[in-house]
């Protein structure tokens, strides 16, 4: 039986041939495009991934800048201008540069216990940001103390911003008003990739640009007692003179030259003759508030007076100013009466006072004991109350 073989044709088999080559070159691009793509896209994630790392380690230190808690021993002053440039010891921000920041803390002790103990001189307590250039990379150093050489956090920065701003949003540079800082990091790829090329930069690496926004909350609350001394003198005169020295002791006592009252009583019981008129005395307290503002007050003659004026004096130790006081006041057992909030003046230069006068109706009758004290908003809104005082009146 005759058979017969039938094969492809020679065009059949170029035809073949062809597809084949079309398809395989297809199936090349296609390869060679998500090969690039991966490889561009590794490139990104790594720039990406810089830039946050290097984000995430400046707002965690930055956000606790000014740490300064102990339950007990005294504490480091807010950072502000005038202690950094006179040395003094601070909790805060200390450099609040352009492209680098200092700040220090009080989290440690010397022993690495993880317990503050009153300076900020132990590892990672005294930090700096900031750029440098090792072997032809610019790399983002941190300093963990002044002492302390640059310990790389992440290579490949192009550049480091930040911009300080006060609690309504402006920018500023006094260290004491800080309450946020603005940081901006330029990451770029460790590689150029011939295929890119930045429209910014003309080269062909590939770059990444984040911004984000540290609160150093601690420096609000950040303030440390200081003391000071008060004392006032006042003298009468007619033919005789009669002089009463008031000065503030350990029990905030008023002493006269004839006898001393213990509850910080504002009479006078000085003994002169008939043609001398004690009409001027006045007591000096001072109080320290549990939260680092120091308040000073200053108490006229209650003497045959309609009326007293008490004089307030608040002195912070982070220079910040009081931006309102309220007198409140209390006669005998009956109910609190405040005044409306009033805005003090303030001193701009050291040592930073806020001061105030209100004139206080004295009541009816003789030996009322009026006790009064100040209820006093800072310029972040944070309000404190000063103790209770008191004086008697003798109208």
């Amino acid at each position: 039986m005759k058979t017969k073989d039938r094969g492809f044709t020679l065009i059949e088999l170029l035809i073949a041939m062809v597809v084949g080559l079309v398809v395989l070159a297809a199936a090349y691009g296609i390869f060679t495009y998500q090969n690039k793509t991966l490889l561009a896209q590794e490139k990104m994630a790594a720039v990406y991934q810089n830039a946050r790392i290097a984000m995430d380690m400046m707002i965690r230190d930055i956000s606790m800048a000014g740490y300064n808690h102990r339950e007990t021993g005294s504490m480091l002053p807010r950072c502000t201008n005038a202690l950094v440039t006179a040395g003094t010891p601070c909790a805060g921000i200390t450099a609040a540069n352009a492209t680098s920041i200092s700040l220090t803390m009080d989290v440690d002790d010397d022993d690495g216990t993880g317990v503050p103990d009153g300076d900020r001189d132990d590892a990672n307590e005294n930090i700096t940001y900031d750029l440098y250039t090792s072997d032809g990379v610019k790399v983002l150093g941190r300093k963990s103390s002044t002492s302390a050489s640059h310990q790389p956090a992440v290579e490949y920065v192009d550049s480091l911003g930040f911009v300080y701003e006060d609690s309504a949003g402006n920018p500023t540079t006094d260290l004491a008003n800080i309450a946020r800082v603005k940081i901006t990091i330029r990451t770029r790829a460790a590689a150029p990739d011939p295929e890119y090329t930045d429209p910014n930069f003309g080269d062909h690496y590939r770059r990444y640009t984040l911004t984000s926004y540290a609160i150093p909350r601690n420096l609000a609350m950040n303030t440390t007692t200081a003391t000071t001394s008060a004392a006032t003198t006042a003298t009468t005169t007619s033919t005789t003179t009669a002089t009463t020295t008031a000065t503030t002791t350990a029990t905030t006592s008023a002493t006269t030259t004839a006898t001393t009252t213990a509850t910080t009583t504002a009479t006078t019981s000085a003994t002169t003759t008939a043609t001398t008129t004690a009409t001027a005395t006045s007591t000096t307290s001072t109080t320290t508030i549990p939260t680092g503002v120091e308040v000073t007050t200053s108490v006229s003659s209650t003497v045959k007076k309609a009326t007293t004026t008490i004089d307030v004096l608040v002195t912070y130790a982070d220079g910040r100013k009081a931006k309102t006081i309220k007198l409140c006041t209390q006669v005998d057992a009956g109910g609190a009466a405040c005044t409306a909030p009033a805005v003090p003046s303030y001193s701009a230069s050291a040592p930073y006072t806020s001061t105030g006068a209100f004139t206080y109706t004295n009541p009816a009758g003789n030996g009322k004991v009026v006790s009064y004290w100040f209820v006093i908003v800072d310029e972040y809104d944070n309000e404190q109350t000063s103790d209770k005082k008191s004086f008697t009146t003798t109208n």
